[in-house]
């Protein structure tokens, strides 16, 4: 389970990342996000500071994702699931791997057929 602070972090990154390269206000994220304004506006100063987004001061001033992350969403989206899970390496599943069982209604796998007996 995440923090609510981390939660907030992520809606306000994403919410940036939606505007898709123009500056986003502190005031316009916060209503976008549904995060008390004062909180987003120092959870936005400890974005600033790690280094994940930038800010531009001036009438058409905000929140800007920072180049790293960028580059970092444009490989993802042109990226698939498929393509990431091909890549070499331990792939470590999320939880315990279970068996298929099949339901008997025509979709699951056939049974392999019983050989012939003979006649005597």
């Amino acid at each position: 389970m995440i923090s609510q602070t981390v939660e907030y972090a992520l809606r306000a990154i994403v919410t940036i990342a939606q505007h898709e390269g123009k500056p986003c206000t502190a005031k316009k994220s916060a209503e976008i996000t549904q995060v008390p304004l004062p909180y987003l506006s120092k959870l936005m100063q400890g974005l600033l500071r790690g280094k994940l987004v930038n800010s531009q001061l001036g009438l058409d001033g905000g929140f800007l994702l920072a180049k790293v992350m960028e580059a970092t969403e444009t490989i993802l989206r042109a990226t698939t699931l498929a393509e990431m899970l091909a890549q070499p390496g331990s792939v470590t599943p999320l939880c315990e791997e279970k068996k298929l069982v099949s339901l008997g209604l025509g979709n699951g796998p056939k049974k392999a057929a019983q050989p012939a007996k003979k006649k005597r």
